[in-house]
């Protein structure tokens, strides 16, 4: 179908090209020269019909693909700093816990007997 200049076309021809463009790698200046459109035809078609033109779908599903990508990178960086935050934690309470071991035998030898082995539970 090469219409040419000033030829009408029926909803189901132009439909037929909105097809062919969005199903396709088809630019639409490419399409537009193939079927002898005015430069904004398949833009006012698309609008027409009410569908989504392929470039801004894709460049809609790279945003939102962008956008998934950043916010699970904020949650890995958030487990991130928690899990350092924690690694901070138990190293505290170690170095805590090494300081009372150290006065536990301290004290046993000051008093001459294991304090562990005489208040050790069952």
């Amino acid at each position: 179908m090469l219409p040419g200049k000033n030829i009408r076309l029926s909803d189901e021809e132009k439909l037929d090209i909105l097809k062919e463009y969005l199903n396709s790698s088809i630019t639409k200046t490419a399409l537009q020269e193939k079927y002898e459109l005015g430069h904004c035809t398949i833009d006012r078609w698309l609008k027409k019909y009410g569908l989504t033109d392929k470039i801004n779908h894709h460049h809609n599903t790279r945003k939102k693909k962008a956008e998934r990508i950043r916010r699970v990178l904020d949650h890995n960086r958030k487990m991130e700093l928690l899990v350092e935050e924690t690694q901070q934690e138990l190293h505290a309470e170690r170095a805590k816990n090494r300081r009372l071991e150290s006065m536990l035998d301290r004290a046993s030898e000051m008093l001459g007997f294991d304090l562990r082995a005489r208040f050790a539970e069952p």
